[in-house]
């Protein structure tokens, strides 16, 4: 099974992403407009 994970700030070092999650591969960046961060029972996106 793929599982995704999106990273924002201090998780958007590369380095660190090796040590944290060694068997994760960089696929990509780029931005969500109009979505924003939503503090639930674990930190989510929704549409803004």
């Amino acid at each position: 099974m793929k599982r995704y994970c999106l990273a924002y700030g201090r998780n958007l070092d590369l380095k660190r992403m090796k040590e944290v999650c060694p068997h994760c591969k960089l696929f990509g960046s780029g931005m969500l407009y109009n979505w924003q961060i939503a503090f639930k029972k674990y930190i989510t996106i929704e549409p803004k």
